[in-house]
């Protein structure tokens, strides 16, 4: 994960890595410099195979129930989740 935020009216930056072997066990660093030129949060992952109809069918729904809710609660500040570098538009009923 990678995320760049604002303390003391600064950006900074910090990585976290976490093996899904040791989810306990997890490297945590603060970078000299911002990584970015604005604030937000990347999560990447590795090795990691799943069919594309799973990945459909599961996941995704998943995202729009875990981060839905706080997209839609600040939808003026253009917050997105990207898949793939697609962003997700949450469907309103």
């Amino acid at each position: 994960m990678e995320t760049t935020f604002e303390e003391d009216k600064k950006l900074s930056s910090g990585t976290i890595h976490i093996n899904v072997a040791q989810l306990g066990n997890f490297l945590a660093e603060r970078m000299k410099e911002p990584i970015s030129i604005k604030t937000g949060t990347k999560v990447s992952f590795f090795n990691i195979t799943i069919p594309k109809q799973e990945f459909e069918l599961i996941i995704i729904p998943f995202l729009i129930c875990e981060f839905g809710w706080y997209l839609e609660l600040n939808k003026n500040k253009g917050y997105n989740v990207l898949i793939n570098d697609i962003p997700w538009i949450i469907l309103r009923i």
